[in-house]
């Protein structure tokens, strides 16, 4: 059996890690769900702001048509909060899929195994992260938040997770490929690693670009960032029950099957996923329009008889 404590060639360790890397999940979990009971608790739009069809600027409205708003503005509304609840699941299932597996790893006397164990937790925690800002997105085109600077901020932000979580997979990856070749791994490994983040990048920035769905595809993308996350996690779940359950006599060294299958689904599968997350994500350079029909707002250039969740790019 192998030493209680890692004496690693890469000189780090993320069995000692994977404590903090628990507490994190954990927190981020918990404003996730934080949110999901505020979406879930919430009234209606209309009713919370007690606003009344008659109450609208254009007062020409009959009762019947006043009526017939009112009832389509809160279901628009309720559609749009709850399809944020089913983006905001996977991530809180992911994270705390992500905490619980950091846990066990910290109990880890394996280097090898608690490696494979680690690399699989951090990409669930960064599918998590990838989850919780692409929801705050999902949020403020829901509610028609109007103000263009915060959402180019939140679209600001999500890229940024994207950028992390690439740069931190495949500095994950570098530091097995040392490990697993005692820092001197091969040259076309460690030039996949490398080019592993630009290339997600590009990817994305090229899927935002030309490959985002059309209007009739729209429900069918944000459907697919709901349920892939999900099948990742479950599927991670399998392989790390799969993996942990060799003895420890076949843990000898980090070049091995096992590790390189675990790196492998721990970076193929998220790029999956982000590609997902991108073509889901909303439009967040248009300005948003007003949740009610027959409103100045309503009326405005940017503005169409759609629903909340119109905004995606094409």
């Amino acid at each position: 059996m192998a030493e209680p404590v890692c004496h690693l060639p890469g000189g780090w360790s993320m069995l000692d890690a994977a404590p903090a890397y628990s507490a994190f999940a954990g927190i981020l979990g918990g404003f996730v769900f934080l949110s999901i009971i505020t979406l879930l608790s919430e009234k209606s739009h209309a009713t919370s702001n007690g606003t009344r069809p008659a109450d609208l600027p254009n007062r020409r409205y009959n009762a019947a048509r006043s009526r017939h708003n009112g009832a389509r503005i809160a279901d628009a509304h309720t559609t749009a909060r709850a399809r944020t609840v089913m983006l905001f699941l996977p991530a809180f299932l992911g994270l705390l899929v992500s905490s619980f597996l950091f846990g066990e790893v910290s109990g880890e006397q394996i280097c090898a195994r608690g490696y494979i164990e680690g690399v699989l937790s951090a990409s669930l925690l960064g599918v998590g992260a990838l989850g919780v800002f692409s929801g705050i997105a999902w949020m403020l085109e829901a509610y028609g938040e109007s103000s263009r600077s915060l959402r180019r901020t939140c679209m600001t932000f999500i890229f940024l997770t994207y950028f992390i979580i690439v740069a931190l997979l495949g500095v994950s990856g570098i530091d097995i490929l040392d490990n697993a070749f005692h820092n001197d791994p091969p040259t076309y490994a460690l030039v996949l690693m490398i080019a592993y983040g630009p290339g997600m990048l590009g990817l994305v920035g090229c899927v935002r670009k030309w490959l985002m769905p059309k209007e009739a595809k729209r429900s069918s993308a944000q459907l697919a960032a709901v349920y892939a996350p999900a099948a990742y996690v479950v599927l991670t779940s399998v392989i790390y029950s799969i993996l942990t359950s060799y003895q420890p006599r076949y843990w000898g060294s980090f070049d091995d099957w096992k590790v390189f299958l675990a790196l492998s689904v721990a970076m193929f599968f998220p790029a999956c996923i982000m590609i997902i997350y991108a073509r889901a994500l909303p439009d967040m350079r248009r300005t948003s329009r007003s949740p009610y029909p027959g409103s100045r707002n309503s009326k405005s250039k940017n503005s169409s008889a759609a629903s909340p969740w119109s905004g995606l790019l094409n």
